[in-house]
């Protein structure tokens, strides 16, 4: 899945002149933290609702108008700005904001603001990968970590006639292990359960009751 395909194109923009105030305001009617700065067609900072509310918390609520009127977007923006592209895979867009603790990329195109990508963004891709709004059951494994077990899983899977929704995989804090987690498009895992754990496959939840 690539930026283009989750970014939000209609975006809105301050400018470095305007104030605080107009910021503050446009981010209540639309209801979002972070708005680009634009000047010239080109993004030149960004600034969010904690930039512009954090410094006047413990003001007297007039003072705080006031200030917000006498100061601009161009005294408190943050730059240079994290950008993405259009094109960038959407993981790639998480990490970045992950490891910069952002919460949004505005995704240019050359120069030109196209869009924006926000932590909401990403929390919508993750519950659609991991299928979560689809009526399924959830199994988390452990495998091996070397090729063929996955594909045993898999096999089993297909041979009880069942969809898999989702297919995760991460390293296990087990050495030479890996975690899997699936999505299973059937409300009674029970019968294609006991067919992994009759193949070896090791099923950490939900826990299979004896019979």
């Amino acid at each position: 899945m690539l930026v283009k395909e989750i970014m939000t194109q209609a975006v809105v923009t301050v400018t470095p002149e305007d104030n605080l105030r107009r910021a503050d305001e446009l981010m209540m009617r639309g209801r979002f933290r972070h708005l680009p700065v634009v000047k010239d067609g080109r993004v030149v900072g960004i600034i969010s609702d904690r930039d512009i509310r954090v410094p006047l918390f413990l003001e007297p609520r007039d003072d705080a108008l006031q200030l917000m009127a006498e100061r601009s977007v161009g005294q408190i923006m943050r730059h240079p700005v994290m950008t993405a592209s259009p094109g960038m895979a959407v993981e790639q867009a998480a990490a970045i904001m992950y490891e910069k603790k952002i919460g949004c990329l505005p995704v240019v195109e050359g120069e030109r603001l196209v869009g924006i990508v926000t932590e909401s963004d990403i929390f919508r891709v993750f519950v659609q990968v991991m299928g979560v709004l689809v009526a399924s059951s959830r199994l988390q494994l452990q495998l091996e970590d070397r090729p063929g077990p996955l594909a045993e899983v898999t096999r089993i899977i297909k041979e009880h006639g069942i969809n898999i929704v989702s297919l995760v995989t991460e390293p296990s804090h087990e050495p030479g292990q890996r975690t899997v987690v699936l999505r299973l498009q059937t409300i009674d895992p029970r019968p294609v359960m006991r067919a992994l754990q009759a193949a070896g496959i090791r099923i950490v939840a939900p826990q299979l009751a004896e019979s």
